[in-house]
């Protein structure tokens, strides 16, 4: 969002008051992410887990559930992880973490009918989080 916004700032497309609602209203998410994760006592990134796997299951498991099951979901993405594991030439780590994931997912309950919509979810946030692992990490 802010590469964006300087995009458009140093192509003159917006003007320097734009930038600033900009830099408030991600000051505002921030902070409303920091007493999220307070909350859920969860970490920023089980945060962004929790998010793109209770956007369509918070109606199928409670809050607990989904915060426990993202806190094993990171940590099993984490311990297959493999540098460039994103590149089209390691599909088997990717196969890896998918597997991994799946695991964790079908032994912390979730039901057969919703694993593999669980499963692209993490995977694609998997993706969006860890792209450039280990630095990222």
């Amino acid at each position: 969002m802010l590469e964006d916004t300087l995009k458009k700032y140093h192509n003159r497309a917006i003007q320097a008051a734009d930038v600033v609602r900009v830099l408030v209203q991600m000051k505002k998410d921030i902070d409303r992410d920091a007493a999220r994760t307070k909350q859920l006592n969860l970490s920023p990134e089980e945060l962004a887990f929790y998010d793109a796997v209770a956007e369509n299951a918070a109606t199928l498991y409670d809050e607990k559930f989904l915060c426990d099951l993202v806190r094993d979901v990171v940590q099993a993405v984490k311990r297959n992880l493999k540098v460039d594991w994103t590149k089209p030439h390691r599909e088997d780590v990717k196969a890896g973490v998918r597997a991994a994931v799946r695991t964790v997912l079908r032994n912390r309950g979730v039901k057969a009918e919703h694993l593999e919509a669980l499963t692209k979810q993490v995977i694609v946030q998997a993706e969006a989080l860890f792209r450039e692992w280990p630095l990222a990490a």
